[in-house]
């Protein structure tokens, strides 16, 4: 097997550890909060958790793995502030993994702080190299932006407990604020493109993304409005919890955003699946989330989207040619 071949199995792989850490340990879990007290519920959320527990592990697993193979296939066209941020990322896993053993000091923190920031930034190097050809390297510089500022305000806040210093919580929430609808536009944004590429003249149409694609957008959109109108303070809860996503908006847009996503990421998978994957990933791991396995699945998805910009010829006449071509999705 090649090693973009086993870029592309991980790639998946962590898609659906990230799809189960969701569903059970981000969502589900937090669910049991609201509803009646009892033994059997009791004996349903042990359960739960149980399995929640393996899934965060299992995360942690495949994301190192996923690293592995992007490493293995580094010698790519990417360039060497892409491969840098590997590097960044692979340190930031390992203080990460040690960081589950024992809590980290103010200074340690501060490190992991700076290598987050580090690694989004040099991973999007080659987004902005892109920018000028590509809409989809807009997109990618967005979701880094966003995956920098959560960092980069942690940082400041361990470097003000090293210190002894007085912080700046207003600035950290700003950060954290910004960071938030820098990542909302980040995904929206890759998901519209893939919607424009599937539905616009010359496109394959929206049968080639797949009825049942379709039909989980709409049901996954719908059953995400409906919470929002009946339940709003939990639904705003769960967004937070679950995808860190900031409640400032109207709430059933959120459906909208999602059934777009769902249907505009599968689109632009038929065309540039590597991109489509690392976007994917990076949406499905949140925003500004304390888990160190879902920062550093953030990151790799970062580092597929952007090193899949490098690889493709995304000229308009090369995405022309894409589309004419037969699909089968």
């Amino acid at each position: 097997m090649s090693t973009g071949g086993l870029v592309a199995i991980t790639s998946r792989w962590l898609l659906l550890a990230l799809v189960l850490d969701l569903s059970i340990t981000r969502l589900s879990l937090r669910i049991a909060i609201f509803l009646p007290k009892g033994a059997v519920v009791a004996d349903v959320v042990g359960a739960f958790a149980r399995v929640g527990a393996v899934v965060e592990n299992v995360l942690v697993l495949v994301a190192l793995v996923a690293l592995g193979a992007l490493f293995a296939e580094s010698g790519g066209r990417a360039g060497s502030a892409w491969k840098a941020g590997l590097v960044l990322t692979a340190g930031l896993a390992i203080g990460g993994l040690l960081s589950r053993w024992q809590a980290p000091s103010p200074v340690v923190s501060a490190a992991l702080g700076a290598l987050t920031v580090g690694a989004a930034l040099l991973l999007a190097v080659p987004a902005v190299r892109a920018a000028a050809r590509d809409p989809y390297a807009v997109a990618i510089l967005a979701l880094a932006g966003a995956a920098s500022l959560p960092a980069l305000a942690a940082l400041g806040g361990a470097g003000a407990a090293a210190s002894g210093a007085a912080g700046a919580p207003g600035l950290g929430l700003a950060l954290t604020t910004v960071g938030g609808v820098v990542f909302l536009i980040g995904v929206v944004l890759a998901s519209a493109l893939g919607v424009r590429a599937i539905v616009r003249p010359g496109g394959p149409g929206i049968a080639a993304v797949g009825a049942r694609w379709v039909a989980a957008g709409f049901a996954i959109g719908l059953a995400l409005g409906l919470a929002a109108l009946a339940a709003p303070q939990t639904a705003g809860l769960l967004l937070i919890w679950g995808l860190g996503l900031p409640s400032m908006f109207l709430l059933p847009l959120y459906g909208v955003g999602a059934a777009i996503a769902i249907v505009g990421l599968r689109g632009a998978w038929l065309f540039r699946p590597r991109l489509a994957a690392g976007v994917a990933v990076v949406a499905l791991a949140g925003y500004g989330l304390a888990s160190s396995g879902l920062v550093l699945a953030g990151l790799i998805g970062i580092a597929l989207a952007a090193e899949a910009l490098e690889e493709a010829d995304a000229s308009p006449a090369a995405t022309r040619r894409q589309a004419a071509l037969p699909v089968h999705g």
